[in-house]
């Protein structure tokens, strides 16, 4: 055995560890980092979760970790006050800090996790539609993630996303539709088209996220349009919004991720600047004007 594999902790969800670590809670409510897939979650994240004061959970209701979830999971709605066991299972172990099922951990950073109780980063997709629920279940400090709705588009063509079955999710939502949200179905339902229903998506996620914002009124907001663009000050000042030390190490990540490219699905070095605009020469007019007009009817502003 080499001395990694010597370091690490293995343990699941229901180890002694975690009844001992339930009882060492982090010092700070945690932070929860929420935005519809490819708006740029993974890169932030991963730039926040440099910092020694933070400890990171991806994705803790991400389907693909429960074998009994299927794809209605990825579009989960509840309000706050509601009642959302998927929800509770997933990330009520996280926001605690504890191991989750097969996590492995040095033994420093359990270490870290006991005696300096670091502050819980979350990082959520398909919980989108449920920020507000978290917040108030959590006492969350969080932080909402926007993207121009074609860029997103583009992403998910790139990936394959399955936009049928997405719109056919949402659709079949036992929540989503008696409320304030009724009016949007027709909306959805009239996108039939691949980019119609990546922008209506789009357009529904982010009015919902946008809804739960508005209404606690102090969120940590961010445009990754603007993030990309200059990096470096945008992420300083997301420290500083978050009272978290911002260090020379964290800048030099910073740099370093933002001037380099790396390949892969959920890749975090990219030339940030030079990927804004991309959508522009490589979606086609009759994409881009599908994307926008399914999108409009659910008033998001997005940054150009």
């Amino acid at each position: 055995m080499g001395a990694g594999y010597r370091s690490a902790v293995v343990v699941n969800g229901s180890s002694a560890v975690n009844l001992f670590l339930n009882g060492v809670p982090p010092k700070r409510p945690p932070i929860l980092l929420i935005g519809h897939g490819r708006s740029g979650t993974s890169w932030i994240a991963n730039t926040l979760a440099k910092s020694p004061e933070l400890i990171y959970y991806n994705e803790p209701c991400n389907p693909d970790r429960w074998p009994d979830a299927g794809l209605a999971a990825w579009f989960v709605h509840a309000e706050p006050g509601a009642e959302c066991p998927y929800l509770e299972r997933a990330y009520t172990g996280a926001v605690r800090g504890l191991l989750a099922p097969g996590r492995v951990w040095q033994r420093a950073d359990l270490a870290r996790r006991v005696f300096g109780k670091p502050r819980v980063l979350v990082k959520g997709v398909a919980s989108v539609m449920a920020a507000g629920w978290l917040q108030q279940t959590y006492d969350a400090k969080m932080v909402s993630v926007y993207r121009h709705p074609c860029a997103v588009a583009l992403s998910e063509h790139e990936r394959d996303v399955d936009a049928p079955g997405s719109r056919a999710a949402l659709l079949d939502s036992s929540t989503m539709w008696t409320g304030r949200y009724a009016p949007f179905r027709e909306t959805l339902e009239e996108a039939t088209e691949t980019f119609e229903i990546y922008g209506a998506v789009w357009g529904l996620r982010n009015r919902v996220l946008l809804d739960a914002q508005e209404a606690a009124g102090n969120w940590v907001t961010l445009q990754y349009e603007e993030l990309a663009r200059d990096p470096l000050p945008g992420f300083e000042t997301l420290f500083e919004q978050l009272d978290v030390a911002w260090t020379e190490e964290i800048r030099r990540f910073v740099s370093d991720t933002t001037s380099t490219h790396q390949d892969g699905y959920y890749a975090t070095s990219r030339v940030s600047a030079s990927r804004v605009g991309r959508w522009k020469s490589e979606l086609t007019p009759e994409q881009i004007e599908q994307t926008l007009a399914a999108a409009a009817p659910f008033g998001v502003p997005f940054a150009e």
